[in-house]
């Protein structure tokens, strides 16, 4: 989900990898039909949607590894936590807090700031598509590639007014950097690499 101005688990220890980094594309795996805990659910589309709060995960990348579906996992976590906290003001922040780091987290707050002092909410749906999953196990980082659906979102102020930006009705193509932190992984930042073309 775009949060910045302009633009739209793990165990308590370190996971061993393996000595490269791993990249694993993705293909359509159909449209998600069940709401479950990202950190719990079965690691399918479906298993990491939550169709009660219209986020949708609509393709994972076939043949990822365990390290590789806990970065997926964490990226989900991620996006969903932060789609439940625009959807309502003033919304608690936890799950997001507990999903994000450094200047993501901070970035992510300032835009929950500004929306809560403007009274506007996020409505509609979003979906994403996972793309791609790479561990770099030297660094104990990650990235994951996806393409954040924002058309069928909408923003309403506090009288319930559409006032949706047509900036913001765009596919992203966006790659997600993660970090090691605290025993889990979590969202550090973010690049948009292309609109409407993934």
């Amino acid at each position: 989900m775009a949060c910045s101005s302009g633009q739209p688990g793990a165990g308590p220890s370190l996971p061993v990898y393996t000595p490269q980094p791993t990249t694993v594309e993705a293909t359509p795996t159909g449209a998600p039909t069940a709401a479950a805990s990202a950190s719990l659910a079965p690691f399918t589309p479906e298993g990491l949607s939550d169709p009660a709060n219209s986020f949708t995960v609509t393709s994972l990348p076939e043949g990822l590894d365990a390290d590789q579906q806990k970065v997926a996992r964490a990226y989900v976590s991620y996006e969903r936590a932060l789609w439940l906290a625009a959807r309502q003001v003033g919304a608690d922040r936890s799950e997001v807090e507990a999903t994000a780091t450094g200047t993501r987290l901070e970035a992510v707050n300032g835009f929950l700031d500004k929306r809560q002092a403007e009274g506007k909410k996020a409505d509609g749906m979003l979906s994403t598509k996972v793309v791609s999953v790479t561990v770099t196990p030297q660094s104990f980082a990650a990235t994951v590639g996806v393409c954040a659906d924002q058309r069928q979102m909408t923003v309403l102020d506090a009288s319930g007014q559409d006032v949706t930006k047509d900036s913001t009705k765009h596919a992203f193509h966006v790659v997600y950097i993660l970090e090691f932190s605290e025993g889990a992984w979590k969202v550090a930042d973010k690049d948009y690499l292309e609109m409407d073309q993934c």
